[in-house]
C-alpha cells in the first residue's frame, strides 16, 4: 500500500484521478522500455496518481530563473495510459520522450506538462532525481532548462495554488467558500445547522456546485451528510451532470458509488457521454462508458 502522498502535500487534491491505478509490474515494464530507472519518490507518485490533471491552478517557482522565465505552471502529469486511441490518449511517459526526442537534453524524462513545455526528471547519475522545467520558447539556446528542485518530493514542496479568483460566480457566502474549495467553511456552516440542500439562484445544490467547480473532498462530505445524488437545478441538470462539464473524475466516481445514475439526456437527447465527447473531454466520455455498462 502507498503511502498517501496528499496527506504531506494538500496541493495534490487539485490533481483529478483519470486512468486505471498503475502497479509496480507497469513501472517497471515502462523502465525497461526507457532503459532508464526512476528515483522511488517518483514510483510512489506514479502509483498514486498515474496521469492526472489539474482542475485548478497549480504553481512552482524555477530555483535558478532566466530573463524570462521565473515559474511555471503544472497542467498534467504523465503517466501510463494504456488502451486508448492515440487522438484521445493525450499526453503520457512515453509519448512525451517521443516528442522530445533530440530536443531536451539528454538524461531528462519529461514527467509533465506546464502548458506548452515539459516538466523533467533527471535520469542520469549526475543530477539523478532533479527536477527541471524545459523552455520551448528558448528552444536551440544552450541555456534554455531550469532547474526547479532537487527531488521530485522536493517538488511537490514547491507546488502552490495559483490565481484562479476571476472564476469566482456565486453570491451566496457558503457557495463562494464551496467555489474556494473551502472544506473547513462547509464543515463549520454544516455542524451550525446550515442545510444539505440548500440552493443558489440557479437552482443549484452545494453537491452541484462542488461537482461543478472540481472539489472531490466536498463532494464526498456533502454526499456523506445525506445531499442527493440525483436532483436537478432549474435547468434540469443533475449533479452527475455538473460534475462531467466540469471535468472532475473523482467527483463523479464519488457520485456513483452514492447510487447516482449515469443515464441523464438533455432536451435535445444527448447522453452525458455525447456531451463529453463533444467538448473533447475524452476522460470522462471514458469513465462515463465505463460505468454506463454497470447501470
Amino acid at each position: 500500500m502507498v503511502p498517501s502522498l496528499e496527506m504531506s502535500f494538500p496541493i495534490l487534491e487539485r490533481l483529478q484521478d483519470s486512468f486505471d491505478p498503475m502497479s509496480e509490474a507497469d513501472v517497471r515494464l515502462l523502465e525497461k522500455r526507457l532503459g532508464i530507472a526512476f528515483p522511488h519518490d517518483y514510483i510512489d507518485f506514479l502509483l498514486q496518481y498515474n496521469a492526472p490533471y489539474a482542475q485548478h491552478p497549480i504553481e512552482f517557482r524555477v530555483r535558478s530563473p532566466g530573463p524570462f522565465v521565473t515559474f511555471g505552471n503544472l497542467v498534467q502529469c504523465l503517466g501510463i495510459v494504456k488502451d486508448w486511441p492515440e487522438c484521445e490518449a493525450g499526453w503520457n511517459i512515453e509519448t512525451g520522450v517521443e516528442t522530445f526526442e533530440d530536443r531536451i537534453p539528454t538524461g531528462l524524462i519529461p514527467v509533465a506538462d506546464s502548458g506548452s513545455d515539459p516538466i523533467c526528471i533527471a535520469v542520469t547519475l549526475e543530477n539523478y532525481g532533479k527536477i527541471y522545467l524545459w523552455d520551448s520558447v528558448d528552444e536551440g539556446a544552450d541555456d534554455n532548462t531550469y532547474l526547479v528542485a532537487d527531488s521530485f518530493t522536493e517538488f511537490l514542496g514547491c507546488l502552490t495554488p495559483g490565481d484562479e479568483s476571476y472564476e469566482y460566480v456565486e453570491e451566496l457566502p457558503i457557495f463562494q467558500a464551496v467555489e474556494r474549495g473551502q472544506l473547513g467553511h462547509v464543515e463549520a456552516y454544516l455542524a451550525d445547522g446550515g442545510k444539505v440542500d440548500c440552493r443558489n439562484q440557479q437552482g443549484e445544490t452545494l453537491l452541484m456546485c462542488a461537482a461543478r467547480t472540481a472539489w472531490p473532498k466536498i463532494v464526498r462530505l456533502l454526499l456523506a451528510r445525506g445531499a442527493d445524488a440525483n436532483t436537478r437545478d432549474a435547468n434540469d441538470c443533475t449533479p452527475v451532470y455538473h460534475a462531467a462539464m466540469g471535468q472532475s473524475n473523482d467527483s463523479l466516481k464519488l457520485l456513483f458509488a452514492a447510487g447516482a445514475d449515469t443515464h441523464y439526456c438533455d432536451e435535445r437527447g444527448r447522453t452525458l457521454i455525447k456531451l463529453a465527447e463533444d467538448r473533447a473531454y475524452y476522460r470522462i466520455a471514458r469513465l462515463l462508458e465505463k460505468y454506463s455498462q454497470w447501470q
